[in-house]
């Protein structure tokens, strides 16, 4: 996520604890700290929570060195921003407290099969960004798979998570189109897991072929250089539902 820290909460040591954990996962790779809105770096600087030297402040302001050189960078990357406040007004604007535990929630990848569906969004995702081939093997891990018992139950998991906690949470559904050719639509599974999705402000990729399998031939991925066991394991679980 692209996170803004307001100088109203950067300037109340109420909050700095709770802005500690969230630079610690900064710090980790898992967020940006977004500097586009805020005053200029000594302004920020100046507030209790970088300024006090019996604090983090070093590591505060390195990086906040690191994250002024990244504004350009950030413009061009279309992903959830989250402002910490101590007014929140809007969906993704949240007090000290609740910002910390969402910055803490790894991205769950919701789909129907963890194994096999899986190592097809793994693959996928690391060939477009290679930057992200290691996010799957961070300790800890900033983005990982979930599944449930079958595309029926997927519509079902949106909402109990979305009901489990009081934000946006960190969700991406990724389900089969289910359709027999170009013209063909998809099936009612997928649209009411995208429905469900819109309604809540969270992504939903619904394939365009008819599913994982016809995007990957199993003997690709078994022939992937430098893999394990795990990924093995997953080629085998791809290549049995075919």
């Amino acid at each position: 996520m692209r996170i803004t820290i307001d100088l109203s909460v950067a300037n109340d040591p109420d909050a700095h604890q709770w802005l500690d954990r969230i630079v610690h996962r900064i710090d980790d790779g898992w967020h940006v700290w977004d500097l586009t809105d805020t005053p200029d770096a000594d302004t920020i600087k100046a507030t209790t929570w970088v300024s006090d030297p019996g604090r983090q402040g070093k590591l505060l302001e390195e990086l906040l060195v690191k994250s002024a050189g990244l504004d350009a960078w950030i413009l061009t990357r279309p992903t959830r921003r989250l402002r910490v406040t101590a007014h929140p007004a809007a969906p993704d604007e949240l007090a000290p407290e609740q910002a910390s535990r969402l910055a803490d929630d790894p991205l769950v990848i919701l789909v129907e099969n963890r194994h096999s569906d899986g190592a097809f969004v793994e693959r996928i995702v690391t060939e477009l960004d290679k930057a992200l081939r290691g996010a799957w093997r961070h300790v800890p891990e900033p983005i990982r798979f979930d599944s449930v018992g079958g595309k029926g139950q997927m519509r079902q998991e949106v909402e109990k998570r979305v009901d489990a906690v009081p934000y946006r949470p960190r969700l991406v559904a990724v389900i089969d189109s289910d359709m027999k050719g170009p013209g063909d639509s998809e099936s009612q599974h997928a649209q009411r897991l995208r429905n469900t999705c819109e309604e809540h402000g969270l992504p939903c990729w619904v394939l365009a072929k008819r599913e994982a399998e016809n995007y990957l031939p199993r003997v690709l991925l078994s022939a992937r250089p430098g893999t394990g066991a795990e990924h093995q394991k997953a080629a085998r679980s791809l290549g049995q539902t075919r």
